[in-house]
């Protein structure tokens, strides 16, 4: 809340408030302007499942289930593949349009700074698709076990997709835990999937 701003200021009747549907990138997974949470273990196929999803974006194919697309362009934040040796190969062996995909092989820490940086860039490159994989490379050092920590990341985060309407999809390993609820396995606070549209398991 800004100084001198009450409460009442923000107040809306629900009534006043205009309807509107979500768009989807890819329905009912992926929404545009809207955080998505990809989960799986190492070696499951996170990697080739992003791959595929940019692949059909550079061309504008439609996704599974969809039966017309149209081309995006997509940022790959990452700092787990080489660019040289193995995205590179990867996404062209996926026949790839490689002039829609970018990366930024790089860590860096969440902060306002990388923010409006990030926000700059998305506008200048026209990204429709943001992958942040994993999520942990660029938290720094804030808590993925503390709710108000990763809050503090994603909150920004999900304003920033939706003010550019950019399909954003955050990527996590899955923790130790055996059986249980699929929302727990995720790795860190549950909080991750309270703050995203929908969160995806993959095995």
């Amino acid at each position: 809340m800004k100084e001198n701003e009450r409460i009442s200021d923000g107040v809306v009747c629900l009534a006043d408030v205009q309807r509107k549907s979500v768009d989807f990138l890819w329905e009912p997974y992926i929404a545009i302007g809207k955080l998505t949470d990809l989960v799986g273990n190492p070696g499951d196929g996170k990697s080739t499942f992003v791959g595929k999803i940019v692949s059909h974006l550079s061309h504008g194919f439609g996704l599974p289930g969809q039966t017309t697309g149209e081309v995006k362009k997509s940022l790959i934040l990452t700092c787990e593949d080489d660019p040289d040796d193995t995205l590179r190969p990867r996404l062209e062996d996926m026949g790839a349009n490689l002039e829609n995909i970018y990366i930024y092989p790089k860590t860096y820490k969440f902060d306002k700074k990388w923010l409006d940086d990030l926000r700059t860039l998305i506008r200048d490159l026209n990204v429709g698709f943001l992958v942040i994989d994993p999520i942990q490379s660029y938290i720094g050092q804030l808590d993925m076990n503390r709710a108000n920590d990763i809050r503090s990341v994603l909150a920004p985060l999900a304003v920033m997709s939706a003010e550019n309407q950019v399909a954003t999809l955050i990527v996590r390993h899955m923790n130790k835990m055996q059986g249980g609820n699929a929302l727990y396995r995720g790795l860190g606070s549950i909080d991750f999937v309270g703050a995203v549209r929908s969160s995806l398991l993959l095995g």
